[in-house]
């Protein structure tokens, strides 16, 4: 049997993801705010609305060890962007197990993104990236 690996990478928060509450009825939010990081004043994003603009992403590996568990899930990561858009900085905040969080996380340390401007200044941004792993 193979099976192929579907991702899906996600950035800002997931609303509804309660099995309870259909996603249709919960409006997602986003919001925004300045925090310090190791990069100095930084804007923190989250929600849809206010997820920067990825240039280029690097779709991460499949590890045979998660294919062969049939692994699948979501690895939530806190992903700190230069204002230049590299990243510089990813935290798993939720993983998976068999090496997917490790794969995740080495996937978004190549993505580039695109400036982020506020009142005509690049800034550094601090938000969530998600990336969803299904074994198909």
């Amino acid at each position: 049997m193979v099976r192929q690996l579907v991702f899906v990478a996600l950035l800002g928060a997931i609303a509804g993801c309660s099995s309870s509450t259909p996603a249709s009825s919960v409006p997602p939010v986003s919001t925004s705010e300045i925090v310090q990081s190791k990069l100095g004043t930084t804007l923190h994003l989250t929600g849809p609305n206010n997820a920067p603009t990825v240039l280029s992403r690097v779709n991460p590996l499949y590890p045979n060890t998660a294919r062969d568990f049939g692994t699948h899930g979501l690895v939530r990561m806190n992903t700190l962007i230069s204002p230049t858009g590299d990243v510089v900085d990813v935290q798993v905040v939720e993983g998976l197990p068999h090496g997917l969080s490790e794969a995740a996380a080495d996937a978004v340390r190549q993505w580039k993104f695109a400036p982020t401007m506020r009142d005509g200044v690049a800034m550094p941004v601090l938000t969530e990236v998600v990336i969803a792993f299904n074994a198909k």
